[in-house]
């Protein structure tokens, strides 16, 4: 997504950062933000405007190495935990999967806990484990046989990719454009949550705007990168 709205608007400068996505929802509502794309449960607010939602599946995904033990049936969570955990940080999903444990008087201890998705899909791939991601971050790697999914019993989860306005906000039509952008794409890239602030004396003929900062930070999760949030900013 990012590289086809930079093939468009290319004089729109990147910077990448790393925060919460609570402290930087806050700074949309003081009007320090335009935009947020968050990867959550459904969110809503009288002073948003949600401008897309979109479902997108978390699943357990395993090292190929486990095939033969894991693959081609449905397991039970308590089969699933006698495996080594590769897990996030405590992000939106992470946050999902111990609520739906706790809800079974289940606790889970990760053996590697990293807030880089990138690193801990490459520990999957050369180690025995198992872990929680988004299914776009996994895709690939199930696709080509790096990695298995794995099918558990009563465990199915879903969040939604988000992108909302503050209802105040004058919205330029490079925020309008990014967000056509990511409502089309499939994200290939991992990259869940974007925040976007104004863009200050805009060229009203044309996208390819003055200096916007984009702002990447990372929800302790996916990114190619790192998991995180994309924020444009003057």
């Amino acid at each position: 997504v990012l590289h086809l709205y930079r093939k468009y608007n290319p004089k729109v400068t990147i910077r990448i950062t790393v925060g919460e996505p609570e402290e930087l929802i806050e700074q949309m509502e003081r009007g320090e933000l335009d935009m947020i794309y968050v990867l959550d449960e459904p969110l809503y607010s009288n002073n948003w405007h949600k401008l897309m939602e979109q479902r997108e599946e978390i699943v357990f995904v395993a090292s190929a190495s486990l095939s033969g033990e894991l693959s081609g049936r449905e397991l039970t969570i308590e089969e699933l935990l006698e495996q080594p955990f590769f897990l996030t940080e405590q992000d939106n999903y992470r946050r999902v999967l111990n609520r739906r444990l706790a809800a079974r008087s289940t606790i889970l201890t990760p053996s590697l806990e990293c807030g880089d998705t990138s690193l801990l899909i490459r520990m999957l791939e050369v180690d025995r484990g198992v872990s929680f991601l988004p299914w776009y971050a996994v895709e690939s790697g199930v696709q080509q046989g790096r990695l298995i999914r794995l099918s558990v019993e009563d465990c199915y989860i879903s969040l939604y990719r988000q992108i909302f306005c503050h209802k105040e906000k004058w919205r330029t039509r490079e925020m309008d454009e990014f967000v056509r952008v990511a409502d089309k794409l499939v994200f290939k890239l991992l990259l869940p949550c974007f925040l976007f602030t104004k863009v200050a004396d805009m060229d009203k003929d044309s996208f390819y705007a003055q200096d916007v900062t984009v702002v990447l930070f990372a929800l302790a999760a996916v990114l190619a990168v790192s998991f995180g949030t994309l924020l444009i900013c003057t």
